[in-house]
Protein backbone atom coordinates (compact mmCIF):
# COMPACT_ATOMS: atom_id res chain seq x y z
CA UNK A 1 0.00 0.00 0.00
CA UNK A 2 2.94 2.40 0.78
CA UNK A 3 5.64 2.53 -1.43
CA UNK A 4 6.20 6.18 -2.89
CA UNK A 5 9.22 6.64 -1.29
CA UNK A 6 12.24 4.98 -3.50
CA UNK A 7 13.91 2.36 -0.72
CA UNK A 8 11.80 2.18 1.41
CA UNK A 9 11.45 -1.58 3.33
CA UNK A 10 8.24 -3.02 5.52
CA UNK A 11 10.61 -3.94 8.64
CA UNK A 12 10.25 -7.68 9.45
CA UNK A 13 10.98 -7.20 12.85
CA UNK A 14 7.21 -5.17 13.70
CA UNK A 15 6.15 -5.34 16.40
CA UNK A 16 9.42 -5.18 17.91
CA UNK A 17 10.33 -2.38 16.15
CA UNK A 18 9.97 0.89 16.34
CA UNK A 19 10.93 2.19 19.13
CA UNK A 20 9.25 3.43 22.15
CA UNK A 21 9.05 7.09 21.00
CA UNK A 22 7.19 6.04 18.05
CA UNK A 23 5.06 3.03 19.42
CA UNK A 24 3.99 5.72 22.10
CA UNK A 25 3.11 8.66 19.96
CA UNK A 26 1.56 6.11 16.87
CA UNK A 27 -0.63 4.60 19.69
CA UNK A 28 -2.11 8.36 21.22
CA UNK A 29 -2.70 8.79 17.70
CA UNK A 30 -5.45 6.27 17.62
CA UNK A 31 -6.87 6.72 20.77
CA UNK A 32 -6.82 10.65 20.21
CA UNK A 33 -8.05 10.34 16.40
CA UNK A 34 -11.06 7.37 17.62
CA UNK A 35 -9.49 4.85 15.57
CA UNK A 36 -11.71 2.00 16.09
CA UNK A 37 -11.44 -0.79 13.48
CA UNK A 38 -7.87 -1.50 13.27
CA UNK A 39 -7.36 -4.34 10.21
CA UNK A 40 -3.39 -3.90 10.79
CA UNK A 41 -0.15 -1.70 11.61
CA UNK A 42 2.58 -1.60 9.78
CA UNK A 43 5.94 -0.15 9.94
CA UNK A 44 8.34 0.85 7.02
CA UNK A 45 11.86 2.69 6.77
CA UNK A 46 14.26 3.67 4.21
CA UNK A 47 17.56 4.13 4.84
CA UNK A 48 18.30 7.84 5.84
CA UNK A 49 16.55 7.50 9.10
CA UNK A 50 12.89 7.76 7.88
CA UNK A 51 10.32 5.94 9.32
CA UNK A 52 6.25 5.58 8.91
CA UNK A 53 3.51 3.94 10.34
CA UNK A 54 0.84 2.79 8.21
CA UNK A 55 -2.66 2.14 9.84
CA UNK A 56 -5.51 0.57 8.24
CA UNK A 57 -9.06 1.00 9.67
CA UNK A 58 -12.16 -0.15 7.97
CA UNK A 59 -15.17 2.01 8.93
CA UNK A 60 -19.11 1.62 8.03
CA UNK A 61 -20.63 4.20 6.33
CA UNK A 62 -23.84 4.06 5.07
CA UNK A 63 -24.72 0.55 3.38
CA UNK A 64 -20.88 0.46 2.70
CA UNK A 65 -17.81 0.89 3.95
CA UNK A 66 -14.73 2.91 3.95
CA UNK A 67 -11.42 1.42 3.84
CA UNK A 68 -9.22 4.78 5.29
CA UNK A 69 -5.31 4.39 5.77
CA UNK A 70 -3.64 6.77 8.31
CA UNK A 71 0.28 7.55 7.24
CA UNK A 72 2.14 8.88 10.01
CA UNK A 73 5.87 9.55 8.87
CA UNK A 74 8.93 10.32 11.62
CA UNK A 75 12.39 11.94 10.75
CA UNK A 76 15.29 10.10 11.91
CA UNK A 77 14.63 11.95 15.74
CA UNK A 78 11.61 9.76 15.68
CA UNK A 79 9.82 13.39 15.76
CA UNK A 80 6.35 13.02 13.25
CA UNK A 81 6.50 15.16 10.80
CA UNK A 82 3.57 14.53 8.68
CA UNK A 83 0.30 13.12 8.84
CA UNK A 84 -1.86 11.49 5.60
CA UNK A 85 -5.30 9.77 5.27
CA UNK A 86 -5.89 8.09 1.98
CA UNK A 87 -9.86 6.81 1.95
CA UNK A 88 -12.05 4.94 -0.63
CA UNK A 89 -15.35 3.52 -0.34
CA UNK A 90 -16.41 -0.15 -1.30
CA UNK A 91 -19.76 -1.16 -1.55
CA UNK A 92 -19.47 -4.49 -2.03
CA UNK A 93 -19.17 -5.52 1.28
Amino acid sequence: MFDERPGTTQSKEFPHYPDKLITADYQSYIQSNKVASILGVRFYQDGTGWHAIQINELVNVGNGRKWLVHILEYDKSDVRIKVRQISWTDRSF
